[in-house]
């Protein structure tokens, strides 16, 4: 009675049924944690979902009126169409050996090879079962520890319940936390298998972080930056003849100003074309007055949907 309580159960269960798996679900882990948010796996890529996807990349977008994912760096735009693989860069077309952007079951899917090109991320995608490993806070400092003898990640603290995988010497586990006896401790395999292995069959931990790098030439805008404070007037400008009044508008302001804008760009119609009023004399005269001119984008037209 007392070998058979102090023997190990042999008896093993599927990650897929521990994870409650179906079909071709797919478990996504971040920064260690078990996470929510939906994911895919296509042709042995993975995506996740624009809403986690964008919590990445800041500068990512849907346009839903075209139906395209855009993201933007300080020289180039980059425009991509759901389950195409053809994709633009400004006005060229390129094209992927898969697309990096998928919808599933309507959703918008943003491969993470995509996010790769654009933001630094650690990934590991797994099939059968289908598990996603994302490494993204270059913070954090993760406890970790090697396998010293060949051992068991289980379902639970005992020694009783199912074992999950079977890990050998030198395998690297993420530490998540400590058992209430003591004996053994929570874990995440390098593979995505949560569960509990015991304290004896692992060495000391050691502390480990991302080795990246977060800004590169792509996050560097360059701007012009006013000194002073901008002290802006509107010139209401509704026709080419309006151009002319303009020193009469300012007179007597001008000790006060700095910046003019007037009222010369507008929207004709839901395609996006562009109504101009604009003047090179009317800058000409403006800058001789010592003002700056930012023209306005007016929303005036109430039969354009903005």
């Amino acid at each position: 009675i007392i070998v058979e309580k102090n023997t190990a159960s042999k008896k093993e269960m599927s990650v897929k049924d521990y994870y409650g798996l179906k079909g071709d679900a797919v478990k996504l882990i971040i920064n260690t944690e078990e996470s929510e948010e939906e994911a895919v796996i296509k042709d042995e890529n993975g995506y996740i979902s624009f809403h986690l996807a964008k919590t990445l990349l800041k500068r990512l977008y849907y346009d839903s009126t075209e139906d395209t994912v855009i993201f933007t760096d300080p020289e180039k735009k980059y425009t991509y169409e759901p389950d195409n693989t053809e994709y633009r860069v400004n006005d060229d077309t390129e094209e992927s050996n898969f697309p990096f952007v998928i919808k599933a079951e309507g959703n918008i899917m943003i491969a993470l090879e995509l996010v790769k090109k654009f933001y630094y991320i650690e990934t590991s995608v797994m099939t059968n079962p289908n598990i996603i490993l994302i490494f993204s806070d270059a913070e954090r400092k993760y406890d970790i520890k090697r396998v010293t003898g060949e051992t068991e990640i289980r379902t639970e603290a005992d020694i009783k319940s199912p074992i999950l995988k079977e890990v050998e010497e030198g395998d690297k586990l993420w530490v998540l936390g400590t058992a209430e006896d003591g004996k053994f401790i929570k874990v995440l395999s390098e593979d995505g298998v949560i569960g509990f292995a015991l304290l004896s069959k692992l060495g000391e931990s050691e502390i480990e972080m991302m080795d990246c790098k977060r800004e590169d030439d792509r996050d560097i805008y360059t701007s012009i930056k006013q000194e002073e404070p901008v002290v802006l007037a509107w010139h209401q400008v509704f026709n080419q003849s309006a151009n002319s009044n303009m020193e009469e508008f300012v007179s007597g302001k001008t000790e006060y100003m700095n910046v003019i804008s007037p009222t010369w760009f507008g929207i004709a119609d839901n395609t996006g074309e562009l109504l101009t009023l604009a003047s090179k004399n009317y800058v000409e005269r403006a800058h001789n007055l010592g003002l700056k001119v930012w023209p306005l984008v007016n929303d005036f037209n109430k039969d354009v949907d903005y």
